[in-house]
């Protein structure tokens, strides 16, 4: 994916409008929140804010986009693995597992929980900038390790949606919720390693 490339100024902008969308949307909610808000909290203009971006909708969108950023720059990692999936496979989820424990994600996640039901064209557009790229990363890496013989996959998606599910479970989901979470990462993720390579690598 190609990248736009900012004067430095234009750069700052933007990452200001952005921090200050992000605090905005996650302390008011997406519905309350206003551009008004966001481009006073930002210091920049309202027009600044609708220049770049035109609805409160797609600046939703840049933050979702934003927020996943670090996450889906593992994909160029995961491009040049040459690890073995029990080597790469447990890296792989401990990145997920860091993502995921964010604050700034658990708030959005809450957000998008409470809202959807509401509002759900953001439940779409968390899909579309945030979780749909993030399962795409594992399912091209899982689709990447099949084709080179050191898996067997007849589907990536269900496989990445399988294996995720196998971190998350135990470990994320309770911290979402405000329960005490029981189980350590380490565990977890070896865990969920073993019982995946059983199914896909015959181990």
């Amino acid at each position: 994916m190609s990248r736009e490339i900012l004067s430095p100024r234009s750069e700052a902008k933007r990452d200001a409008i952005l921090a200050a969308a992000t605090t905005t949307f996650l302390a008011r909610g997406y519905e309350v929140a206003t551009m008004d808000e966001i481009a006073a909290a930002a210091n920049v203009s309202k027009r600044t804010v609708y220049n770049r971006y035109p609805s409160k909708h797609e600046l939703f969108g840049a933050v979702i986009a934003h927020l996943y950023k670090d996450l889906l720059d593992a994909e160029t990692l995961l491009a040049n693995n040459h690890e073995e999936p029990e080597v790469a496979l447990p890296k792989l989820a401990k990145v997920i597992l860091a993502h995921l424990r964010k604050p700034e994600i658990l708030g959005l996640l809450r957000l998008i929980a409470a809202e959807q039901e509401r509002l759900p064209e953001i439940a779409a557009e968390f899909f579309k900038s945030g979780k749909g790229p993030a399962i795409g990363l594992v399912q091209n890496y899982l689709a990447a390790e099949s084709a080179r013989g050191r898996l067997t996959i007849a589907d990536p998606l269900l496989a990445a949606q399988q294996f995720l599910g196998m971190i998350k479970e135990s470990v994320f989901w309770p911290r979402l919720i405000g329960m005490p979470v029981v189980r350590d990462d380490d565990s977890v993720v070896r865990a969920a390693t073993e019982g995946f390579l059983k199914i896909y690598a015959g181990g």
